[in-house]
Formats: structure tokens, C-alpha cells, sequence
């Protein structure tokens, strides 16, 4: 792990503010989804590219389910497909 050699201060709610250059280093964007993780007090960013859980692929505008995974355009149609399949639509 490559350290920037920053410092940043924690606010009083708890909230961490990233600066753009440990963004642009990260390569995130607004939006990006960021695992947090914390072991032996450290704490460590990790940017997620979610997957679409029926296509298993990466797309663009997912919708993410009240379970935490997300589901593509493409799943979704899939989905219907099969549902409509079974006589459930």
C-alpha cells in the first residue's frame, strides 16, 4: 500500500473529506461506490465496480436492490423473461 503522506481531520460528526487529488488517485468519481473496511485500526478505501446479479456484468446505471445487490437493465429484462415464463406477469 503506497502512502500521499496526508493528514486529514475528522469532523465533529465523524465525516472524512477526501481531497480531489486522493480522489483522482483512487480513480472515483461522484456517484463511485467506496468499501470501507477497518482492520487493526486502520481503516482502508477500496472503490467497488458493482455487477449485475443476474448478467454478472458491469453496466451503467444500475439499480441497487434493498438487499445491497444491484441489478442492470439487461438483468432486469431477463428476469421479466423468466417470469413471464412462469406465468407469475
Amino acid at each position: 500500500m503506497r502512502s500521499l503522506g496526508k493528514t486529514i481531520k475528522l469532523s465533529r460528526d465523524g465525516k472524512l473529506k477526501l481531497s480531489k487529488k486522493i480522489l483522482k488517485n483512487m480513480n472515483v468519481t461522484p456517484g463511485d461506490l467506496i468499501e470501507i473496511s477497518v482492520t487493526n485500526k486502520n481503516i482502508h478505501l477500496q472503490t467497488v465496480k458493482p455487477t449485475c446479479m443476474i448478467t454478472g456484468k458491469q453496466a451503467e446505471n444500475m439499480i441497487q436492490l434493498t438487499n445491497g445487490d444491484f441489478i442492470s437493465k439487461e438483468g432486469i429484462e431477463i428476469l421479466k423473461r423468466e417470469l413471464e415464463k412462469m406465468g407469475w406477469l
